[in-house]
């Protein structure tokens, strides 16, 4: 008989030895030399389960049980059959359903899902002779790596497997591997008027020019807020793909807002086609246009990936096939970790891990780029990078480029003392906590233009505020911001007077960066305040403050002694955080996906998604007050998308119109 892979409604008819040949073809070519022949056989074996009869009257219409319809257990049973372990089980027994766990292969289930396997092995050999090697293939690496080969296999069988189903019956198909693309770079600073700290932005792009023929590995890009990293990573990423023939650069940015300011130098520097915008808060217009998003996003197939951390770190460990599908499109490429010191510390070992293995097998450079640059070496992590910016110059450009004062006043304030100190008519003040920053509103709120920024804002307020900030600020208007943590890192905004309550010390010097940004002021302060009841997030973050307060005995620690300051500052952190995500680490040894997956969570907090009634959110509350509850006003949709029938261009909608409240 023959035997088909799948049949369409109008009954045209895949060949089971065609698909199986295709995605096995698939994964040779975009899989690196060293793991093809495992890739291959992920790919030839993945089907195996519908090489039985009872599969293919399943095709045609016929009822089976939820045993006889599973076809993906056959292959990973035949691989572990042949050798207890093997990294293609895993690969291909979560195809469908996920990357398993070790003890998966040894339960009465899977003896019953993968029933007949031997059979269908019999079936495809008659098809395909050469359907069993001699020697199992493996993944010859150490443990950590290994695990981390299994699942970037394991992306390239989802995505050649979804892409040869998609591609059957069409005149033009999509490519399993795109190849290498230029990308045309320009110096982003010939349009600037010429001044001491544009000459610094000039010298800083000429270093990452220079260290871009570079060979492929770890570097650090450490310099002041406002010096134009964001230019300059982009340009040495862009020349350093273009000297090795890579696949493009990936942009992980801290916060959805500095994404898409990010986003759009991209777009102006590679051209609109060539950037793909990846977060939440991103709306690519019509039906069709998100139609071809939905598409990109799941794939990566674009040369430059602009995302953020959350979407970047959790995809690295999860094990579902959707999340999954992108992961071998970071193979090849540049990574840039804007605002390096935003990786979760809980979470260090693993994504420090991830990212080193990323450049030993998989043909990546990863540049980590901050104003405050995390000592990752007091892990025995990332002791071998290279320095693009020298500590001498880094050093020297924190002296010379000082665009503000650091006050400390840690006396303790009141709220209603707050406003005597604003002794400027445009003033940015920064809390820890959302309900503080709103206390301080509710004092200072009767001053002119006065706005309150805080994730209880929505995407689409939030960014008319910053909007109108910034028209305010260059018009020389007063104007008063209160905001919390947000508005630290990476947003392009300059104030001439900013207060800052105590807080961990690169929050604090995040906070100096947005004063006196370009340099206009020779009398920029920023004060670092305490409050007569000081609340912190958590215990955490209480520590770290601790660790803080003890650097700023030295009145010199921001002023003339910062890098020395920020270095001591991780170091006292690392002491106390040398095991973040050990247990991760335990449970990828053991080969347990479905716990990493599980564990693995940068966002876990106590707040939910509450749809505002903000412009549009008004009438979203009142189009879906159904399939929600009203929460004060707002709206709460409990359920997944899929269960409440909307889209996904409605769910991102919403989303854009949802701000995050505590319960």
């Amino acid at each position: 008989m023959n035997f088909l892979a799948r049949l369409t409604k109008e009954n045209k008819a895949q060949l089971l030895k065609t698909h199986l040949k295709s995605v096995a073809q698939g994964c040779v070519e975009v899989s690196p030399e060293q793991f093809r022949e495992v890739a291959y056989y992920a790919g030839l074996w993945h089907d195996l389960g519908k090489y039985r009869e009872v599969w293919q009257k399943y095709l045609k219409g016929n009822p089976v049980t939820q045993f006889e319809r599973c076809h993906s257990a056959h292959g990973a049973a035949l691989a572990w059959s042949m050798s207890e372990g093997s990294a293609i089980a895993f690969i291909i027994s979560g195809h469908h359903s996920g990357l398993p766990n070790q003890q998966k292969f040894i339960t009465r289930d899977f003896e019953k899902y993968s029933e007949g396997w031997q059979i269908a092995l019999e079936n495809a050999e008659k098809e395909i002779p050469e359907f069993k090697p001699e020697k199992m293939p493996d993944i010859n690496l150490p443990v950590l790596r290994r695990e981390f080969a299994i699942r970037m296999i394991f992306s390239m069988l989802v995505d050649c497997d979804r892409l040869d189903a998609m591609n059957f019956g069409k005149d033009s198909k999509t490519p399993y591997k795109q190849g290498f693309r230029l990308l045309d770079i320009f110096n982003g600073f010939n349009s600037l008027n010429v001044s001491d700290l544009n000459s610094k932005r000039s010298e800083l792009l000429e270093r990452c020019l220079e260290y871009s023929t570079s060979s492929r590995g770890l570097f650090r890009l450490t310099a002041p807020t406002g010096l134009g990293k964001t230019h300059s990573s982009f340009s040495f990423a862009a020349s350093h793909h273009n000297h090795h023939k890579m696949n493009g650069i990936i942009y992980v940015g801290p916060f959805k807002s500095v994404i898409g300011q990010n986003a759009s130098v991209a777009r102006s520097m590679f051209g609109e086609d060539n950037v793909l915008e990846h977060h939440s808060g991103f709306d690519p217009g019509d039906d069709e246009k998100f139609k071809d998003y939905k598409f990109d996003c799941e794939r990566w197939d674009k040369p430059v990936i602009c995302t953020t951390g959350v979407q970047f770190y959790e995809s690295l460990f999860s094990n579902k096939p959707g999340q999954c599908r992108k992961l071998h499109q970071i193979a090849n490429r540049v990574i840039i970790i804007d605002e390096a010191q935003t990786i979760p510390l809980d979470f260090s070992l693993p994504i420090l891990d991830a990212l080193e293995t990323l450049i030993k097998d998989w043909g990546c450079t990863v540049v980590l780029m901050s104003a405050t640059q995390p000592v990752f070496e007091r892990l025995e992590m990332c002791d071998h990078a290279v320095d693009i910016v020298s500590k001498k110059w880094a050093s020297e450009l924190f002296l010379s480029l000082q665009r503000c004062t650091y006050k400390i006043d840690l006396s303790g304030w009141d709220y209603s003392e707050i406003e005597d100190k604003l002794t400027h008519s445009q003033n940015l003040l920064i809390f820890n906590t959302v309900n503080t920053a709103k206390f301080c509103f509710e004092a200072i709120q009767h001053r002119p233009n006065s706005h309150l920024l805080t994730t209880e804002k929505c995407p689409a307020e939030r960014a008319d505020i910053i909007a109108a900030i910034k028209q305010s600020l260059k018009d020389g208007e007063p104007v008063t911001l209160v905001s919390t943590q947000l508005i630290e890192a990476g947003v392009d905004i300059d104030f001439p007077a900013v207060f800052r309550q105590l807080a961990p010390l690169d929050s604090i010097i995040q906070s100096g960066g947005r004063c006196n940004r370009e340099g206009r002021l020779t009398d920029a302060t920023t004060t670092v305040f305490s409050l007569i009841d000081n609340k912190y997030p958590d215990a955490d973050y209480a520590y770290r403050i601790q660790v803080t307060q003890k650097i700023l005995e030295n009145s010199d620690a921001l002023n003339k002694d910062c890098l020395k300051s920020i270095k001591h500052y991780f170091l006292g952190i690392f002491n106390k955080l040398r095991s973040g995500g050990e247990d991760i680490q335990n449970l990828r040894k053991i080969y347990n996906f479905p716990e990493v997956n599980t564990r693995f969570k940068l966002i876990n907090d106590n707040k939910i998604p509450l749809i505002v009634p903000y412009k549009e959110g008004k009438s979203l509350i009142e189009k879906y007050k159904d399939r929600g509850t009203l929460v004060e006003g707002r709206l709460k949709i409990e359920a997944s998308k899929v269960d409440k029938g909307l889209s996904a261009k409605e769910w991102r909608e919403i989303q854009i119109y949802q701000g995050l409240f505590r319960v």
